[in-house]
């Protein structure tokens, strides 16, 4: 659709209804009245869009539920991370390194889905504070993603092998839903009525890409990798409690030398080791406000101050106060 002419110094948003910036907070710079055009479809209009939703969240406005801004102002070395079942679109910038045992490397515009529980060890590139890092990261719904398969008459999951990493161009019509889905951040009640129509519309795009045979993978509910993502779920949430294998196992429907072997299969790591991923992940969160230390392994599930103190250095290569206090210095932009 038509718009106004703009130069090439001019921000465009200022083509963009962006919510965001409404009148009813005051406290946002750029305060625009809505334009009524089609959301465009621009990478780098999307994150100057997503910036300004961080900057947003950051001063306590709610975010979009399952929708986060992932946002470096400067380069970053290997960081280990589990990736839970997700979409991750780049806005800006690179990021490079292993995921699930594999090679990955991703650009500005190029989406990548996660169908599983992964580790992942990655490097930010390309980021300043001027011109940080950006990304979205959209969790997927198992059940939605079913839904859509069977109103496909597609319930199945594909019969070629699942690629634990594959990358895809974001057509514009994906790129222009996840602008709409971010346009509702400032108003609750269209995000209520609109928003599930919104992600129903991106999940569908996806099926339809290049991405979809790793997406109809995560929906196929009966497949090995749903039972041992349902597990990897639960170990999530339960992550600081005493879990058995076996009774991980029954809950996959499996042995336990076949669960072993079918969650190694899948997210390249064995059960006790995923739940210390994932503790310590949790814990590197949790350091990102100032906290005791030793409260934190407890908190996790560590029974002892020194065993979490050793695992976290064994992960990260720092001590957990040290990590905390850089990590805070860069969240806070002086790191």
């Amino acid at each position: 659709m038509g718009g106004a002419r703009r130069g090439d110094d001019t921000d465009p948003l200022v083509l963009l209804h962006d919510p965001i910036n409404e009148r009813r907070h005051p406290f946002r710079r750029g305060l625009r009245a809505p334009i009524s055009i089609d959301m465009t479809s621009d990478p780098e209009t999307l994150a100057v869009m997503a910036d300004r939703l961080w900057k947003a969240q950051a001063g306590g406005v709610p975010g979009i539920a399952g929708l986060t801004v992932i946002r470096f102002e400067r380069e970053l070395g290997i960081l280990p991370t589990v990736y839970h079942p997700s979409w991750l679109l780049l806005l800006r910038g690179r990021k490079e390194g292993v995921f699930a045992g594999e090679p990955m490397a991703i650009a500005a515009g190029e989406g990548m889905l996660i169908n599983c529980d992964s580790p992942v060890s990655a490097r930010i590139r390309d980021a300043t504070p001027a011109w940080p890092y950006i990304a979205l990261r959209l969790e997927l719904d198992r059940d939605a993603v079913a839904g859509l398969l069977v109103e496909g008459a597609d319930s199945a999951a594909p019969a070629e092998p699942l690629r634990r990493f594959r990358r895809a161009q974001a057509g514009a019509e994906l790129l222009s839903a996840i602008g709409r889905l971010m346009a509702m951040s400032d108003d609750p009640a269209e995000e209520a009525a609109l928003g599930p129509l919104v992600r129903r519309e991106i999940l569908w795009r996806l099926l339809t890409s290049p991405l979809g045979p790793q997406l109809r993978h995560f929906g196929a509910v009966e497949s090995t990798e749903a039972r041992i993502s349902a597990v990897a779920a639960y170990i999530r949430v339960h992550h600081a409690e005493a879990l058995r294998v076996a009774d991980l196992a029954a809950m996959a429907h499996m042995s336990v030398p076949t669960f072993h072997r079918r969650f190694k299969a899948v997210t390249t790591m064995s059960p006790v080791t995923f739940q210390k991923r994932v503790r310590l992940q949790i814990a590197r969160e949790l350091l990102l406000s100032p906290g005791d230390i030793a409260a934190i392994g407890y908190r996790v599930g560590y029974g002892s101050a020194s065993q979490f103190s050793r695992d976290y250095r064994s992960l990260y290569g720092l001590p957990p106060g040290r990590h905390g206090a850089e990590l805070r210095a860069m969240a806070a932009g002086t790191g």
